[in-house]
Protein backbone atom coordinates (compact mmCIF):
# COMPACT_ATOMS: atom_id res chain seq x y z
CA UNK A 1 0.00 0.00 0.00
CA UNK A 2 1.75 3.21 -1.06
CA UNK A 3 1.86 6.40 1.78
CA UNK A 4 -0.64 8.77 2.01
CA UNK A 5 -0.03 12.63 2.30
CA UNK A 6 -2.57 15.02 3.49
CA UNK A 7 -2.30 18.17 0.93
CA UNK A 8 -2.73 21.69 1.78
CA UNK A 9 -5.32 21.42 -0.50
CA UNK A 10 -7.50 19.33 1.95
CA UNK A 11 -7.52 21.34 4.63
CA UNK A 12 -11.25 23.72 4.54
CA UNK A 13 -10.63 27.41 4.40
CA UNK A 14 -7.18 26.99 4.10
CA UNK A 15 -5.41 28.21 0.73
CA UNK A 16 -4.32 26.26 -2.15
CA UNK A 17 -0.72 25.16 -2.22
CA UNK A 18 1.09 26.96 -4.91
CA UNK A 19 3.99 25.82 -6.67
CA UNK A 20 6.32 26.94 -3.92
CA UNK A 21 6.26 27.23 -0.06
CA UNK A 22 3.53 29.61 0.01
CA UNK A 23 4.17 31.97 3.83
CA UNK A 24 3.32 28.94 6.14
CA UNK A 25 5.14 29.50 8.91
CA UNK A 26 6.60 26.42 10.46
CA UNK A 27 9.46 27.43 12.78
CA UNK A 28 11.76 30.74 12.22
CA UNK A 29 15.20 31.89 12.10
CA UNK A 30 15.62 35.41 12.75
CA UNK A 31 18.00 37.76 11.20
CA UNK A 32 18.76 41.23 12.25
CA UNK A 33 17.67 42.66 9.01
CA UNK A 34 19.46 46.17 9.20
CA UNK A 35 22.79 44.01 9.86
CA UNK A 36 21.97 42.09 6.74
CA UNK A 37 22.32 44.14 3.42
CA UNK A 38 25.01 41.92 1.97
CA UNK A 39 27.94 42.95 0.35
CA UNK A 40 30.23 41.16 -1.96
CA UNK A 41 33.47 40.75 -0.28
CA UNK A 42 36.05 39.27 -2.69
CA UNK A 43 39.22 37.52 -1.94
CA UNK A 44 40.76 34.91 1.22
CA UNK A 45 38.46 33.98 3.77
CA UNK A 46 40.68 34.11 6.23
CA UNK A 47 40.18 32.58 9.78
CA UNK A 48 37.40 32.24 11.85
CA UNK A 49 36.54 29.76 14.83
CA UNK A 50 33.10 28.06 15.55
CA UNK A 51 34.42 27.53 19.09
CA UNK A 52 32.21 29.91 21.60
CA UNK A 53 34.51 30.47 24.65
CA UNK A 54 34.46 27.98 27.65
CA UNK A 55 32.71 30.75 30.14
CA UNK A 56 29.54 31.39 27.36
CA UNK A 57 27.55 28.72 28.53
CA UNK A 58 27.36 30.26 31.72
CA UNK A 59 27.28 33.65 31.15
CA UNK A 60 25.29 34.27 28.31
CA UNK A 61 22.00 34.56 30.67
CA UNK A 62 20.90 37.55 32.85
CA UNK A 63 17.54 37.43 34.23
CA UNK A 64 17.62 40.03 36.17
CA UNK A 65 17.78 42.28 32.61
CA UNK A 66 14.94 41.12 31.60
CA UNK A 67 12.53 41.70 34.39
CA UNK A 68 10.04 38.85 36.48
CA UNK A 69 9.46 35.81 34.40
CA UNK A 70 6.83 35.73 31.72
CA UNK A 71 4.33 32.27 31.82
CA UNK A 72 6.01 30.03 28.69
CA UNK A 73 3.90 26.74 28.13
CA UNK A 74 6.03 23.58 28.92
CA UNK A 75 5.69 20.51 26.74
CA UNK A 76 2.70 19.61 28.80
CA UNK A 77 0.74 22.60 27.75
CA UNK A 78 1.52 22.58 24.39
CA UNK A 79 0.28 19.37 23.73
CA UNK A 80 -2.44 19.41 26.14
CA UNK A 81 -6.00 18.54 25.43
CA UNK A 82 -9.17 20.30 25.61
CA UNK A 83 -12.78 18.74 26.81
CA UNK A 84 -13.79 19.91 23.61
CA UNK A 85 -10.96 18.24 21.80
CA UNK A 86 -11.94 15.09 23.61
CA UNK A 87 -15.44 15.90 22.90
CA UNK A 88 -14.18 15.95 19.64
CA UNK A 89 -12.60 12.86 19.23
CA UNK A 90 -15.99 10.81 21.18
CA UNK A 91 -18.40 12.40 18.91
CA UNK A 92 -17.69 13.67 15.12
CA UNK A 93 -14.79 11.81 14.94
CA UNK A 94 -16.15 8.48 15.64
CA UNK A 95 -17.64 7.79 12.49
CA UNK A 96 -14.42 8.20 10.59
CA UNK A 97 -12.05 6.52 12.92
CA UNK A 98 -14.65 3.37 12.55
CA UNK A 99 -15.10 3.71 8.90
CA UNK A 100 -11.55 4.83 8.20
CA UNK A 101 -9.34 3.17 11.02
CA UNK A 102 -7.50 5.83 13.41
CA UNK A 103 -4.79 7.19 11.12
CA UNK A 104 -7.19 8.18 8.12
CA UNK A 105 -10.08 8.73 10.26
CA UNK A 106 -8.21 11.31 12.28
CA UNK A 107 -7.38 13.35 9.20
CA UNK A 108 -10.62 12.90 7.56
CA UNK A 109 -12.45 14.21 10.20
CA UNK A 110 -10.16 17.37 10.76
CA UNK A 111 -9.65 17.92 7.71
CA UNK A 112 -10.94 16.91 4.51
CA UNK A 113 -14.67 16.98 5.75
CA UNK A 114 -14.30 20.58 6.93
CA UNK A 115 -14.76 20.02 10.72
CA UNK A 116 -13.02 21.94 11.85
CA UNK A 117 -13.17 25.15 9.95
CA UNK A 118 -9.19 25.69 10.53
CA UNK A 119 -8.36 29.28 8.85
CA UNK A 120 -4.15 29.44 8.23
CA UNK A 121 -2.37 32.39 10.34
CA UNK A 122 0.49 33.32 11.29
CA UNK A 123 0.00 36.00 13.60
CA UNK A 124 1.40 33.84 16.63
CA UNK A 125 2.30 30.26 16.89
CA UNK A 126 -0.32 28.37 18.90
CA UNK A 127 -0.62 25.00 21.20
CA UNK A 128 -2.59 22.49 20.32
CA UNK A 129 -5.33 23.59 22.10
CA UNK A 130 -5.46 27.16 20.66
CA UNK A 131 -5.14 25.87 17.33
CA UNK A 132 -8.57 23.61 17.99
CA UNK A 133 -10.36 26.18 19.98
CA UNK A 134 -9.65 29.56 17.93
CA UNK A 135 -9.54 27.36 14.64
CA UNK A 136 -7.05 29.31 13.30
CA UNK A 137 -2.89 28.22 13.37
CA UNK A 138 0.26 27.72 11.05
CA UNK A 139 1.86 24.75 9.76
CA UNK A 140 3.20 24.64 13.11
CA UNK A 141 0.32 25.02 15.40
CA UNK A 142 -1.44 22.29 12.72
CA UNK A 143 1.10 19.39 13.34
CA UNK A 144 1.13 20.28 16.92
CA UNK A 145 -2.63 19.87 17.49
CA UNK A 146 -2.37 17.10 14.97
CA UNK A 147 0.04 14.80 17.02
CA UNK A 148 -1.65 15.66 20.21
CA UNK A 149 -5.03 14.50 19.41
CA UNK A 150 -3.00 11.47 17.57
CA UNK A 151 -1.16 10.98 20.89
CA UNK A 152 -4.74 10.71 22.49
CA UNK A 153 -5.90 7.83 20.09
CA UNK A 154 -3.13 6.16 21.18
CA UNK A 155 -1.17 6.36 17.92
CA UNK A 156 2.40 6.77 17.26
CA UNK A 157 3.72 10.57 15.62
CA UNK A 158 6.62 11.29 14.04
CA UNK A 159 8.12 14.29 12.99
CA UNK A 160 10.08 15.38 9.94
CA UNK A 161 12.19 18.62 9.34
CA UNK A 162 11.80 18.86 5.42
CA UNK A 163 14.66 21.31 5.11
CA UNK A 164 12.59 23.72 3.02
CA UNK A 165 13.10 27.65 3.91
CA UNK A 166 11.10 31.08 2.87
CA UNK A 167 11.84 34.72 3.42
CA UNK A 168 9.70 36.80 5.36
CA UNK A 169 10.22 40.94 6.15
CA UNK A 170 8.97 42.51 9.55
CA UNK A 171 9.32 45.86 8.98
CA UNK A 172 7.82 47.24 12.15
CA UNK A 173 10.39 44.94 13.72
CA UNK A 174 13.26 45.22 11.11
CA UNK A 175 13.53 41.65 11.28
CA UNK A 176 14.33 39.05 8.02
CA UNK A 177 12.87 35.40 9.17
CA UNK A 178 13.74 32.58 7.25
CA UNK A 179 11.11 30.10 7.82
CA UNK A 180 11.31 26.33 7.83
CA UNK A 181 8.81 23.54 7.35
CA UNK A 182 7.77 20.49 9.40
CA UNK A 183 5.59 17.63 8.83
CA UNK A 184 4.02 15.02 11.03
CA UNK A 185 3.80 11.21 10.45
CA UNK A 186 1.39 8.82 12.35
CA UNK A 187 1.46 5.05 12.09
CA UNK A 188 0.25 2.44 14.63
CA UNK A 189 3.87 1.73 15.79
CA UNK A 190 6.65 3.18 17.63
CA UNK A 191 10.22 4.09 16.10
CA UNK A 192 12.95 5.70 17.73
CA UNK A 193 13.96 9.25 16.04
CA UNK A 194 16.42 7.82 14.27
CA UNK A 195 14.79 4.73 12.49
CA UNK A 196 14.27 4.48 8.76
CA UNK A 197 10.28 4.81 8.27
CA UNK A 198 8.33 2.48 6.05
CA UNK A 199 6.34 4.71 4.17
CA UNK A 200 3.58 2.46 2.93
CA UNK A 201 2.51 1.95 6.78
CA UNK A 202 2.13 5.66 7.97
CA UNK A 203 0.21 8.34 7.10
CA UNK A 204 2.36 11.50 6.36
CA UNK A 205 -0.01 14.78 7.24
CA UNK A 206 1.90 17.79 5.48
CA UNK A 207 0.08 20.89 4.99
CA UNK A 208 2.18 22.45 2.12
CA UNK A 209 2.31 19.13 -0.28
CA UNK A 210 1.25 19.65 -3.90
CA UNK A 211 -1.82 17.38 -5.43
CA UNK A 212 -0.79 13.87 -6.39
CA UNK A 213 2.82 14.94 -4.59
CA UNK A 214 4.68 11.75 -3.64
CA UNK A 215 5.58 11.27 0.32
CA UNK A 216 8.27 12.65 0.68
CA UNK A 217 11.14 11.84 3.58
CA UNK A 218 12.41 14.42 5.57
CA UNK A 219 14.92 14.45 8.47
CA UNK A 220 13.69 13.07 11.36
CA UNK A 221 13.52 15.34 14.60
CA UNK A 222 11.91 14.16 18.24
CA UNK A 223 9.25 16.30 19.97
CA UNK A 224 11.55 18.28 22.36
CA UNK A 225 12.78 19.95 19.05
CA UNK A 226 8.92 20.39 18.14
CA UNK A 227 9.06 22.10 21.42
CA UNK A 228 12.06 23.84 21.13
CA UNK A 229 10.46 25.21 17.59
CA UNK A 230 7.75 26.21 18.81
CA UNK A 231 9.01 28.44 21.83
CA UNK A 232 11.60 30.31 19.40
CA UNK A 233 8.70 30.99 17.27
CA UNK A 234 7.25 32.53 20.30
CA UNK A 235 10.26 34.30 20.93
CA UNK A 236 10.78 35.99 17.31
CA UNK A 237 6.90 37.02 17.42
CA UNK A 238 7.70 38.75 20.68
CA UNK A 239 10.93 40.82 19.15
CA UNK A 240 8.23 41.68 16.30
CA UNK A 241 6.43 43.60 19.22
CA UNK A 242 9.16 44.66 20.46
CA UNK A 243 8.57 42.72 23.78
CA UNK A 244 12.05 41.83 24.69
CA UNK A 245 11.14 40.35 28.29
CA UNK A 246 8.74 37.73 26.66
CA UNK A 247 11.12 37.54 23.67
CA UNK A 248 13.89 36.61 26.30
CA UNK A 249 12.15 34.31 28.50
CA UNK A 250 10.37 32.10 25.52
CA UNK A 251 14.34 32.32 24.08
CA UNK A 252 15.50 30.31 27.07
CA UNK A 253 12.84 28.14 27.57
CA UNK A 254 13.80 27.17 23.62
CA UNK A 255 16.80 26.24 24.94
CA UNK A 256 16.11 24.77 27.66
CA UNK A 257 14.08 22.30 25.78
CA UNK A 258 16.48 21.22 23.39
CA UNK A 259 20.03 23.13 23.47
CA UNK A 260 21.41 21.44 20.59
CA UNK A 261 18.50 24.01 18.25
CA UNK A 262 20.89 26.74 17.07
CA UNK A 263 18.05 28.88 15.78
CA UNK A 264 17.07 29.39 19.69
CA UNK A 265 20.22 30.52 20.55
CA UNK A 266 20.14 33.30 17.40
CA UNK A 267 17.04 34.07 18.77
CA UNK A 268 18.88 35.20 21.69
CA UNK A 269 21.52 36.81 20.31
CA UNK A 270 19.10 39.30 18.67
CA UNK A 271 17.37 39.92 22.00
CA UNK A 272 20.28 40.63 23.46
CA UNK A 273 21.77 42.70 20.90
CA UNK A 274 18.15 44.62 20.96
CA UNK A 275 18.75 44.68 24.56
CA UNK A 276 22.05 46.91 24.03
CA UNK A 277 24.00 44.08 25.22
CA UNK A 278 26.64 43.20 22.39
CA UNK A 279 28.65 40.65 24.54
CA UNK A 280 26.22 38.68 25.79
CA UNK A 281 24.66 38.65 21.66
CA UNK A 282 28.32 37.65 20.48
CA UNK A 283 27.87 34.77 23.38
CA UNK A 284 24.88 33.59 21.91
CA UNK A 285 25.24 33.36 18.53
CA UNK A 286 29.07 31.62 19.03
CA UNK A 287 26.74 28.95 20.67
CA UNK A 288 24.59 28.98 17.74
CA UNK A 289 27.41 28.40 15.73
CA UNK A 290 29.21 25.89 16.98
CA UNK A 291 26.21 23.83 17.35
CA UNK A 292 25.55 24.64 13.49
CA UNK A 293 28.49 25.71 12.03
CA UNK A 294 26.39 26.60 8.64
CA UNK A 295 23.98 28.80 10.30
CA UNK A 296 24.57 31.58 8.13
CA UNK A 297 21.79 33.60 10.11
CA UNK A 298 24.01 33.46 13.17
CA UNK A 299 27.09 34.36 11.22
CA UNK A 300 25.33 37.62 9.79
CA UNK A 301 24.15 38.43 13.35
CA UNK A 302 27.23 37.98 14.51
CA UNK A 303 29.11 40.05 12.03
CA UNK A 304 26.35 43.08 12.91
CA UNK A 305 27.17 42.43 16.82
CA UNK A 306 30.94 42.23 16.34
CA UNK A 307 31.02 46.01 13.99
CA UNK A 308 28.77 47.63 17.26
CA UNK A 309 31.82 46.66 19.35
CA UNK A 310 34.11 48.03 16.58
CA UNK A 311 35.68 45.00 16.48
CA UNK A 312 35.87 45.55 12.35
CA UNK A 313 38.37 43.34 11.39
CA UNK A 314 36.57 40.14 12.86
CA UNK A 315 33.00 41.57 11.46
CA UNK A 316 33.96 40.98 7.68
CA UNK A 317 35.74 37.83 8.48
CA UNK A 318 31.78 36.98 9.37
CA UNK A 319 30.61 38.60 6.73
CA UNK A 320 32.80 36.77 3.95
CA UNK A 321 31.82 33.41 5.54
CA UNK A 322 28.16 34.08 5.40
CA UNK A 323 28.04 34.94 1.69
CA UNK A 324 29.87 31.46 1.31
CA UNK A 325 26.63 30.34 2.60
CA UNK A 326 23.95 32.21 1.35
CA UNK A 327 25.21 34.26 -1.88
CA UNK A 328 21.87 36.28 -2.40
CA UNK A 329 19.39 37.97 0.63
CA UNK A 330 16.16 37.86 -1.21
CA UNK A 331 14.49 40.78 1.48
CA UNK A 332 18.28 42.77 -0.39
CA UNK A 333 17.28 41.80 -3.73
CA UNK A 334 13.56 42.63 -2.96
CA UNK A 335 14.72 46.23 -1.87
CA UNK A 336 16.84 46.90 -4.43
CA UNK A 337 14.30 46.15 -6.76
CA UNK A 338 11.72 48.00 -4.90
CA UNK A 339 14.68 51.22 -5.55
CA UNK A 340 14.49 50.56 -9.35
CA UNK A 341 11.09 50.68 -9.35
CA UNK A 342 11.01 53.55 -7.58
CA UNK A 343 13.35 55.24 -9.76
CA UNK A 344 11.02 54.00 -12.54
CA UNK A 345 12.92 51.87 -14.35
CA UNK A 346 10.76 48.73 -14.31
CA UNK A 347 12.56 46.50 -17.02
CA UNK A 348 15.18 45.98 -14.54
CA UNK A 349 13.21 46.48 -11.49
CA UNK A 350 11.15 42.81 -12.60
CA UNK A 351 14.52 41.44 -13.65
CA UNK A 352 15.58 42.40 -10.05
CA UNK A 353 12.38 41.02 -8.31
CA UNK A 354 12.37 37.86 -10.03
CA UNK A 355 15.99 37.07 -9.01
CA UNK A 356 14.53 37.17 -5.71
CA UNK A 357 11.50 34.78 -6.17
CA UNK A 358 13.93 32.69 -7.35
CA UNK A 359 16.22 32.37 -4.18
CA UNK A 360 12.92 33.29 -1.57
CA UNK A 361 10.69 30.11 -1.72
CA UNK A 362 7.80 32.80 -2.25
CA UNK A 363 6.91 36.44 0.03
CA UNK A 364 3.78 38.18 -0.31
CA UNK A 365 6.05 40.96 -0.41
CA UNK A 366 7.89 40.14 -3.55
CA UNK A 367 4.62 39.19 -5.26
CA UNK A 368 3.53 42.04 -4.57
CA UNK A 369 6.41 44.04 -5.55
CA UNK A 370 6.19 42.27 -8.93
CA UNK A 371 2.73 42.95 -9.07
CA UNK A 372 3.63 46.46 -9.19
CA UNK A 373 6.54 46.19 -11.72
CA UNK A 374 3.94 43.73 -14.06
CA UNK A 375 1.64 46.71 -14.03
CA UNK A 376 4.44 49.83 -14.67
CA UNK A 377 5.09 47.38 -17.98
CA UNK A 378 1.19 47.30 -19.02
CA UNK A 379 0.95 43.79 -18.38
CA UNK A 380 -2.29 43.23 -16.63
CA UNK A 381 -2.82 39.96 -16.72
CA UNK A 382 1.05 38.97 -15.21
CA UNK A 383 0.42 41.64 -12.35
CA UNK A 384 -2.87 39.69 -11.57
CA UNK A 385 -1.35 36.47 -11.24
CA UNK A 386 1.54 38.13 -8.89
CA UNK A 387 -1.55 39.60 -6.84
CA UNK A 388 -3.03 36.30 -6.43
CA UNK A 389 0.45 35.17 -5.33
CA UNK A 390 0.48 37.55 -2.80
CA UNK A 391 -2.39 36.53 -1.62
CA UNK A 392 -2.47 33.06 -1.29
CA UNK A 393 1.22 33.68 0.75
CA UNK A 394 -0.61 36.45 2.69
CA UNK A 395 0.15 35.33 7.20
CA UNK A 396 -2.88 36.34 8.40
CA UNK A 397 -6.90 36.63 6.95
CA UNK A 398 -6.65 40.17 7.10
CA UNK A 399 -3.33 40.44 4.85
CA UNK A 400 -5.37 38.39 2.41
CA UNK A 401 -8.23 40.27 2.30
CA UNK A 402 -6.20 43.31 1.58
CA UNK A 403 -4.65 41.59 -0.84
CA UNK A 404 -7.74 40.49 -2.96
CA UNK A 405 -9.26 44.24 -2.73
CA UNK A 406 -5.93 44.70 -4.64
CA UNK A 407 -6.79 42.23 -7.16
CA UNK A 408 -10.12 43.26 -7.44
CA UNK A 409 -9.28 46.75 -8.56
CA UNK A 410 -6.67 45.69 -10.33
CA UNK A 411 -8.95 43.73 -12.38
CA UNK A 412 -11.85 46.46 -12.60
CA UNK A 413 -9.45 48.57 -13.48
CA UNK A 414 -7.86 46.28 -16.78
CA UNK A 415 -11.43 45.06 -17.05
CA UNK A 416 -10.22 41.15 -16.73
CA UNK A 417 -13.63 39.72 -15.15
Amino acid sequence: MPGATIRWSDLARCRAAPRRLAGARGYASWVLAPLLVLVLVLGPMGCATYEAPAHARSQVWDDAAYGPTVPVPTAQDIFALTPAMKAFLDGPAQQHLRVRGPQRGLVEALFEKGRLRIEYDATRTRTAAETFDERAGNCLSLVVMTAALAHELGLAVRYQDMDTHLWEHQSVATLDLRIGHVNVLIGREALSPSARVAVGSWLMVDFLSQPGAVPDTGRPIDEARIVAMLLNNRAGEALVQGDLRSAYWHAKAAVAADDGFAHAWNTLGIVHSRHGDQARAELALRLALQRNSAHDAAMGNLAGVLRQQGRIDEAELWARREQQFLPDHPMALLAAGLKLLDAGDAHRARRMLERALSVSGGSHEIHFALARAFAALGDAPAAARQLELAREAGQTPQMRSRYAAKLDRLRDQMNLH
